[in-house]
């Protein structure tokens, strides 16, 4: 009888914290759609603690248990976009079919709008944006002999200002009008 009462609290232990995990990561979800939705309104630098709990809807108490600080925020969104990003660009696509990784890349973009207006809006800390830039630098070296790296680094910069411009223009062309765009440019 002491084995199965063990194995039912062991059971019961395991739902609350996949619970509580899964509560927290509501919780970041809220918070982070919160302050995508704030930067849109208002500098980061001019965003609160305060204004970040009441437009996600938790509590202060939440915000600390889940982040020290509305630049961890920030950190947790990169991290994730940089995933996602590295997940969509890895593999040997960009060898094989360049329009493809470049449609890709853009597609990713694309979807994830409002997170990269975030890290690449104006008052953002920079090293969050060159974070994100790393993930597309990591592909690209994989990718290339070690005599490309200056070339690497060079399409990364002029990835990052065409984003920027694409952005800035309200995204008007289509990931695969943005191939194009790149691959013309490489012929050049």
């Amino acid at each position: 009888m002491k084995e199965i009462g063990k194995m039912e609290n062991d059971t019961v232990r395991d739902v609350l914290r996949a619970s509580n995990e899964e509560s927290n990561r509501i919780t970041r979800e809220c918070i982070q759609t919160a302050l995508v939705e704030l930067i849109a309104l208002k500098p980061f630098d001019k965003i609160t603690v305060t204004e970040l709990v009441k437009r996600s809807g938790v509590s202060r108490m939440s915000f600390y248990r889940n982040y020290k600080t509305k630049e961890d925020v920030i950190a947790d969104i990169c991290a994730d976009l940089e995933r996602q990003l590295s997940e969509s660009l890895a593999g040997k696509t960009a060898e094989t079919d360049a329009k493809q990784w470049f449609t890709g890349f853009f597609g990713k973009v694309k979807t994830y709008e409002k997170e990269v207006a975030l890290l690449f809006g104006a008052n953002m800390p920079q090293s969050m944006s060159f974070k994100l830039l790393c993930s597309v630098i990591d592909v690209l070296m994989k990718l290339s002999d070690k005599e490309d790296e200056y070339m690497v680094y060079a399409w990364v910069g002029a990835l990052t200002g065409i984003v920027l411009r694409w952005l800035s223009g309200g995204m008007k062309e289509s990931p695969e009008e943005m191939a194009e765009l790149c691959l013309s440019l490489t012929a050049k």
